[in-house]
């Protein structure tokens, strides 16, 4: 938890295959940071994870994420995320209260298909 906790000046990571949680506030108010790609290890997606990463527009999600917790994407700029499963698979993905909550409007790209989340 607050592992990179406003560094402002990181702007990209490289989460390494083998992680299996990105904790709690990990990368709260990394307010540079434009692209993060989650690796097939990770099933979990903490609180506050990338809370106020206000750049952060872009995001690659594995299919082995099952968990994705209250505000891990709040007052960010997201507007893409890249899912590498299916519609169904995303769906079942559990997700917190507000955890995407800004004003933006979402495309996820899956497998088979498109979500739009307004």
């Amino acid at each position: 938890s607050y592992a990179f906790y406003e560094c402002s000046r990181l702007t990209e990571v490289e989460i390494p295959d083998g992680v299996t949680h990105i904790n709690d506030y990990t990368f709260y108010e990394c307010g540079y940071l434009r692209y993060v790609e989650i690796p097939n290890s990770v099933t979990h997606i903490g609180s506050h994870a990338f809370y106020d990463c206000g750049y952060l527009d872009s995001i690659k999600i594995s299919d082995s994420v099952i968990n994705i917790s209250s505000f891990a994407f709040a007052y960010t700029d997201l507007s893409d995320i890249i899912f590498e499963g299916t519609i169904d698979q995303w769906y079942n993905i559990s997700k917190g209260t507000l955890w995407n909550h800004n004003f933006r409007t979402i495309t996820i790209t899956c497998t088979d298909g498109t979500i739009t989340l307004d």
